[in-house]
């Protein structure tokens, strides 16, 4: 049997030792968010069990314009937040019995990936580079200018080398998500990891 689960609801109005940790997180957030600042803002809800027990809006939504204030409807960019969603796909594969195992190396459901290792003899595998821990340089060989294939990211990456050794230290890693999504979707599912993610992910969601 599966283990019971129990539902407490807090009591009202909320307890003073919830809203004095409330206060905290605001004087936090507020002194990290100024004009001069590299946060220029943030917003942050504090939930239990669908509802909303705080809710906070700092900084603002226009460079040195303190009047555009950020507020519930505000639409941030979403950025690293989408490393979630290799991952999802890595564990959804794994559930549908198209991965074996996630200690299986990428090299396995994509042939054409890889690059130097010159640590050990092991290809790096897929719970290492969704644990950022693969050794896997910070980004892909294109920079930021990325508006190429697959397989031209795979032709460069093949001249370049792991700068850890696996499972050393956590290293972060762009270029590992990246090859996480991409070489997936398109090796296993034939498709691009963007429609996956709407498929699956964002239309489900409602966003």
């Amino acid at each position: 049997m599966p283990p019971a689960t129990y539902t407490v609801s807090l009591p009202k109005p909320t307890p003073k030792r919830i809203t004095e940790v409330f206060e905290k997180i605001e004087a936090a957030l507020s002194a990290a968010v100024d004009k001069n600042s590299s946060l220029p803002a943030i917003s942050m809800n504090v939930f239990y069990q669908d509802e909303i027990l705080w809710s906070g809006h700092f900084g603002s939504k226009v460079y040195q314009q303190p009047e555009m204030k950020p507020n519930g409807s505000t639409v941030y960019r979403i950025g690293s937040v989408t490393k979630v969603f290799a991952v999802l796909l890595m564990f959804k594969l794994y559930e549908e019995g198209k991965i074996a195992s996630i200690d299986d190396p990428l090299s396995k459901y994509a042939p054409d990936f890889t690059i130097k290792n010159p640590y050990t003899n092991d290809n790096i595998t897929l719970r290492e580079i969704a644990s950022q821990m693969s050794g896997l340089p910070r980004e892909a060989p294109c920079l930021y200018d990325c508006n190429t294939t697959s397989a031209e990211q795979l032709a460069l990456l093949k001249n370049r080398s792991l700068v850890l050794p696996p499972w050393v230290e956590p290293s972060y890693s762009n270029l590992g998500y990246g090859l996480l999504g991409r070489l997936l979707t398109e090796n296993l599912l034939n498709q691009t990891f963007e429609s996956w993610t709407k498929e699956n992910i964002l239309k489900p969601s409602e966003w």
